[in-house]
This record gives C-alpha cells, structure tokens and sequence, in this order.
C-alpha cells in the first residue's frame, strides 16, 4: 500500500491510464446514451450484451454472477423491460424500485437468483456521474475502509450498492478540484485501478484481468491526432501541408479486422438504398419474412440507425410495394419501379421472387459479406475529403434540396401526381457527424483544402458556432451538454460531436491569414507550415565536376522573395520532393524550374520580369547563358519613332531555355560571383 496522497495516486494512474478499458467504458456508456435521448432504440442484441457479457466495457462479472444466454432468452421480455426502467430512471430512489420488481419476480417463480451484479452494472452504464465500475458491493465496502483509514475520509456504510458506490463517487470528486473536473469514465476506471493496486486482493487481481479485456471491440487511438479539434496549417506552396494531411489520415482508419459486428454491418451497407437493404434481410432468411420480421434483421436496423427515419414501418412497406412485381394479386400500389423483385402472400408474407439474383449481384454480395461475420483485412476511412473553391455552398456542406425523379417509395399512394420533387440530401459535413455520432470510441476527421478559399459565412452559416470546442456535443458522458440548433431544410436538431477533428489547409500565396474571415480565425488553431531548407539537408545534384547544393539554393531565393515581396510567398521545399526527386538530376531541377518555380514567381510578381531576375540572381550572372531570364534593351526609335516613351520598361524580357539545362545556372542563383571568378580565371 502507497504512501502517496490520493491526488499523486490519480496523477500516477493518469500518467499511464487503462487506455484499451477506458474505450470500451466510453463507447457502451455512448450506446446507453443513445438511447437514453430516444436517437436509438434499445434491441435484444445490446440488452444481451448488457446482461449475459462477462466484460461489457463497464466492469468484469464472474460467470457465477452473470445471467447465462439461455436464462436471458426465457428472461428477454422481462430483461428488456428492466433496462429500459433503468435508462428512464438511473437514480439511487430508481435503483431501489428495480430491486423492489426483480423480488417480486422471484418470489413469483419467475425469476429463481438475484442478480445484483448484473443490475448494478446496467446502472453503472447509464450514469456514470453518479456509480463507479464497481458492481461488487463487497469491493465498494473495502474501498470505504481504505479511503477513511489511508485518507481521512467519512464515508458511511449504510444502504445498498447504489447509496454506498454512489457517496464513494461522490465523495472522491468533492475531496479536490482535480476530481471535480476528471473526464468522469477515466475516474471511474482510477477507482477501480486504486482497488486493484493498493488493497492488493488476488480477487481484485482476477477481477481488473476480466473488466480491462474488452470483447469484440474496435481498438481506439491512445491519443487523438491533434491537441485541438479545429485546426489549419497555412503557409507558402510547397511547404508540406497536403503531406502533413496524408500523414493524418492514416490516424483516422480503422482495419475491418478490429470492428466490431455492428460497426462491420453499419459499414458494408454504406448508403446503398432501402430496396437493397430488405432483398439481403429477406435473401439471409431464407427467401421470406414479415414487415416486423425484417425490421429486426441486424442489415435493417443498422440502416434505422444512421438514417433520419421516422416512421421505419412505413419505409419498409413503401420500398417492397414499389418494387412488387407487376402482376402480383395482393399489392394495389401503382407507381412501381424496377428491379420488380418482391411479392406479398395473403398472409402478408413478403418474398423475394424468381430471377432475382440474376439482377441484384450487389445485394448478394452484401449478403455474403454479412453472413461471412469475419470482415476481410482492409482499411475503413474515418474521415473524408473536401477542397473548398468559391462557388462552394452550404447546401454541399450541410444539407439542401436538389430536384430528382419522384420516387413513390417516398411517399403516400394519394400523393401521386408530379413526376418532379425536390429531395432533401445530407452534405459531407453532416455526413462525417453522422458517423462520429454512432462511433462515439473514435476519433473522426474532415479535412477540407484549401479552406480559406471558400465563402465561409456562406458554407457554415450557423453552424460556425457549433464547431467551438465547448459548443460541442460529448455523447459518451450522460449529462445533457453542447449546443443544439434546428437545421432549416430538416427542422431538425443537430449539433457537432467532440469526436469529430475539423483539418483544414491554407496556401498564404492566395490569401493572407490576416485577410482570414474573422469569425473563422477565432475558432480554429493555427499552425504555420513555413520552408524548411533543412528537409533537404545533404541533398545535391552534380554533374561533372560540378554540384548544386539544394538547401542553399532554396534559402538565397527565399530571403530575395522575402525582400521583394514577403515571406507569406516564398518557396517550399516540397518542390524538390517527390518521384522526380528519388534520384535527383539535371533534368529533375530543370523541370521543377522550368514547369513550377518560373511561372509561381511570374504569378507573384504580376510578370516584373526585372524582380524575377533578382530573385534567381540573373543580374549577377556575367554570363547571359546561364540566365534563366535574359534582359535586352529595346530599340524604341525603331519601333515608336521620335514619339515620347518615358515612364515605359524599354527592356525586352525573355526565358532562356538553354539555361535549364545547364548546372551553372542554377549554382550562380546563390554563388553567382564565385562561379564568375571561376569562369574568368
């Protein structure tokens, strides 16, 4: 047992946290959540992974204490019924009702043990502000003595688990400030680390081995990609930032083998529509099902989940009326549309018809993937991409309407007249949230390129307050927080989850960052990209005797941009990376010259040739050859007479093309006198 305090004891476990646990504890707590809110529904699959799994994120039960498989299926309705009493009433007064029903059970013969663990474990998920993870009213006991005798606490013993774990939690977060503001799952799993390390119970051994393994989950990040959720890298072309976002995007995927079920089915069926969401529900049982029996296939209920269904009834009946086949005796419904693959008996027995598989090729092949359980080994992107431009809209980011083919699976069989309607479609930016939303134990990303290019007021419109770190949604705590508003094309809520990284690039050469939309600068961090000549350090290009050393090339012509113009436009050392670059040459600086550098500077100097000689230090070439811009007077009696030219450049300006090919050129753009001496000598 230590003799550190209990705040050097929270800052040794903070040092080194149970990453892997807390993840789990997050996500079951965000499922919960969910729920709680009414955003999703409670089924059979997660009550049974609440009740009957030995770790289901929250804490680790024995599997004497556990409600076995076959108890939970004779038990689902009474089960389900419980835990939806929970999720409407988590509270200590809760608590005791719950107990009250479960004795009445068993005093019934319906139910034959008490399961105390399990019960508590269910409270435990759905308030994690108010109980710990420790479901063991024995362990709650010891962890009293420990925190009155070690650390001078007054806890009491009297009640039940819920009084007992509940002024443990209590009393830890009022003992100092560090506990008031801990992230709620990472003190509870401190609590249970404090059992397990300081009263040393090979029990509690046992117990931490159960509760930190968490079965069929997704393998969160340790840490997010970047301290801050809202983030820009600006700088000069050239400096790496696209390289910077490619680096990142590689911290926002997840490999299919590390999905969970239901992560997996949320992402093969992807946006496929309805109509092929159902032929795979009805195709997987065998060919024929109800309308209540397809709504709870694991395909269909994955799909209620991230669409904004109201009425998923209704959608199921109207996408297999609109797809019955044409000759069918049982549906009336008038506006149908190919494939014609279903049919209803008169016992309002759908099924799929003949010859379907000869034309749904997708659907089978969504049904092979989920029968399949095991996704391959591939990479699944949790993020997306986007490069603002100036006709960029809310509507693309956000949600608008675009005119489509009416579609009668969308509505009533009385509302048929127009061939014409307008559709209402998720932009890219509600889309990513949406996923962020039902995978609350990963980090997800937008980058956006370019970003400073877009109309900003008029991509984010009100939402632009939404993304500000603390107007964020957190969906893995159950206290109400964020900010919410009302979408005006949906009316409906939305607000911006925390789990979501908002990457965004800015070339300085288009815009300054002092030019920035204001309200855009104030929510978002900045990180300056800038040259970094040292990223070519050692690289070189000889030829003959002759070698052109990269770093200070790059350095000489940036400190004339900075001069000339400012340092907002000078030159990346991107520009000397890249495939051409693998064995650097000759002809790799000729083309970085001749196609890249030369017509950036004629872009930042408006075409002053006579600057864009300074810069590759044409002036100090004695040798005309070696200049990449050559500058001969004009004969301006020739061409204008005696008429007056003052205040006209009566210099004729060229490229010289032999001079990309030529290492002296490039060696006198930052040694042009020494080479001069060399040449004279």
């Amino acid at each position: 047992m230590s003799n550190k305090t209990l705040i050097e004891l929270f800052d040794d476990y903070s040092q080194n946290p149970r990453q892997e646990w807390i993840t789990h504890y997050r996500r079951t707590c965000g499922k919960v959540q969910l729920i709680v809110e009414g955003k999703e529904r409670l089924d059979i699959d997660f009550a049974k992974y609440l009740w009957t799994e030995r770790a289901n994120g929250i804490s680790g039960i024995g599997n004497y204490g556990l409600v076995t498989k076959d108890e939970f299926e004779k038990l689902k309705n009474i089960i389900i019924n419980f835990t939806n009493d929970i999720f409407k009433d988590s509270s200590i007064n809760g608590y005791k009702k719950i107990l009250k029903k479960w004795d009445i059970f068993k005093a019934q013969g319906v139910v034959t043990r008490n399961r105390f663990a399990p019960i508590n474990r269910v409270f435990a998920a759905a308030a994690p502000r108010i109980y710990s993870s420790v479901v063991n009213v024995r362990y709650v006991n010891r962890l009293i003595d420990y925190l009155n005798q070690k650390h001078s606490f007054s806890i009491t013993k009297k009640g039940d688990w819920s009084d007992k774990n509940s002024q443990l939690l209590k009393k830890i977060i009022e003992y100092d400030d560090i506990f008031r503001n801990a992230d709620p799952i990472i003190l509870n799993t401190f609590i249970w680390w404090l059992y397990s390390t300081q009263i040393k119970s090979p029990e509690t051994q046992s117990q931490e081995t159960k509760v930190t393994q968490p079965m069929n989950l997704a393998t969160a990040k340790p840490k997010p990609p970047l301290d801050t959720l809202n983030t820009i890298f600006y700088g000069p072309p050239g400096t790496g930032k696209t390289y910077r976002i490619q680096q990142l995007k590689e911290q926002y995927t997840t490999k299919t083998s590390n999905l969970t079920p239901e992560q997996w089915t949320t992402e093969i069926i992807g946006d496929l529509p309805w109509w092929k969401i159902i032929a795979a529900a009805l195709h997987l049982n065998k060919g024929k099902a109800t309308v209540p029996e397809i709504r709870e296939h694991p395909l269909v209920k994955a799909k209620l989940n991230i669409s904004d269904n109201r009425n998923p009834n209704q959608t199921l009946w109207l996408n297999l009326q609109v797809h019955t086949v044409e000759d069918s005796q049982t549906v009336k419904y008038t506006k149908r549309r190919p494939p014609y693959i279903f049919d209803k008996k008169a016992d309002s027995v759908w099924e799929l018809q003949e010859g379907w598989k000869d034309i749904c090729e997708d659907v089978l092949r969504l049904a092979k993937m989920f029968s399949a359980k095991q996704p391959p080994d591939q990479i699944i992107k949790r993020y997306e991409f986007i490069t603002f431009h100036q006709s960029y809209s809310y509507e693309e980011f956000i949600e608008g309407i675009r005119p489509v083919l009416k579609d009668p699976s969308q509505q009533e069989p009385e509302e048929q007249q127009s061939e014409l309607e307008y559709e209402r479609v998720d932009g890219v930016f509600k889309r990513i949230c949406k996923k962020a939303l039902s995978d609350p134990s990963n980090t997800y990303a937008l980058f956006i390129d370019e970003i400073n290019r877009g109309n900003i007021s008029k991509i984010f419109g009100e939402l632009i307050t939404l993304i500000e770190d603390d107007k964020r949604r957190d969906f893995t705590i159950t206290e109400p927080n964020g900010l919410e508003i009302k979408l005006p094309y949906s009316q409906k809520s939305f607000s911006v989850p925390k789990n979501l990284h908002i990457i965004g690039t800015m070339n300085t050469a288009d815009r300054s960052l002092a030019l920035m939309d204001t309200a855009l600068r104030r929510r978002f961090s900045f990180v300056e990209i800038m040259p970094n000549p040292g990223c070519l350090e050692g690289q070189t290009v000889t030829e003959g005797s002759s070698t052109v050393n990269l770093p200070q090339l790059l350095t000489i012509m940036n400190e004339r941009i900075e001069v000339l113009y400012d340092r907002e436009h000078t030159l990346g050392h991107a520009f000397f990376k890249g495939n051409q670059w693998s064995s650097p040459s000759i002809e790799a600086l000729k083309e970085t010259f001749e196609q890249k550098i030369i017509p950036l500077l004629q872009e930042y100097f408006f075409d002053d040739w006579e600057k864009i000689r300074l810069v590759l230090g044409d002036n100090q070439k004695g040798q005309k050859e070696n200049q990449f811009i050559t500058k001969s007077e004009i004969d301006n009696t020739r061409l204008f007479g005696d008429a007056e030219t003052n205040g006209f450049d009566l210099n004729k300006y060229e490229i010289n093309k032999d001079a990309f090919d030529k290492i002296e050129s490039y060696i006198q753009i930052y040694t042009p006198k020494q080479v001069n001496q060399e040449s004279e000598a």
